[in-house]
């Protein structure tokens, strides 16, 4: 598990990401991976569990994951939309 600090600074590194692409790639690159760091971190996935989430898996009009593994399969449990309407309002 992270510490606070430690994403913090894993958070900041990413606009020192993809430097070897022009400015319009490498912000549309930048903008992906904090929208895949934000999703991670506020809904608490597990690596194996973000590969296998697919966009099918996601309901944008209820905010909540509805896909397959132990954490998403609750779509019901309100910490989890709280999250995901957070990463939802701030990334899309």
């Amino acid at each position: 598990m992270l510490t606070q600090e430690e994403i913090k600074t894993l958070y900041n590194t990413i606009p020192n990401t993809y430097t070897r692409f022009l400015f319009a790639e490498r912000q549309v690159k930048q903008y992906e991976l904090r929208l895949i760091f934000d999703l991670y971190y506020a809904c608490g996935l597990r690596l194996s569990e973000g590969y296998k989430l697919k966009i099918q898996d996601i309901d944008f009009d209820k905010k909540r994951f509805c896909g397959t593994g132990k954490k998403l399969q609750r779509p019901h449990n309100t910490d989890e939309r709280r999250r995901l309407q957070r990463v939802a309002g701030l990334r899309l």
